[in-house]
């Protein structure tokens, strides 16, 4: 099973409409676009793969709907 830069196991359902080789999965691009693409459109099971401390470490780099943002926002206690 392919994994990410921090050993995390990638849904291929999240990233089925964009071409990435194999080698890509390790870097930081990457995992920061995964990160983003498991909290806009991953399930409960898909964001539970991922430590929290690692999704907020990385949240101020990462794309997400302004409703997802809020939400981590709110959870991590982070001001806006």
């Amino acid at each position: 099973m392919a994994t990410t830069k921090y050993n995390i196991s990638i849904n291929k359902d999240l990233i089925w409409d964009y071409s990435f080789e194999e080698k890509e999965y390790n870097t930081d691009y990457f995992f920061k676009w995964y990160l983003a693409r498991v909290l806009n459109n991953g399930t409960a099971k898909d964001i539970t793969t991922i430590p929290f401390e690692i999704i907020k470490e990385n949240l101020k780099h990462l794309n997400l709907s302004s409703n997802v943002r809020k939400f981590w926002d709110w959870y991590f206690k982070l001001e806006g």
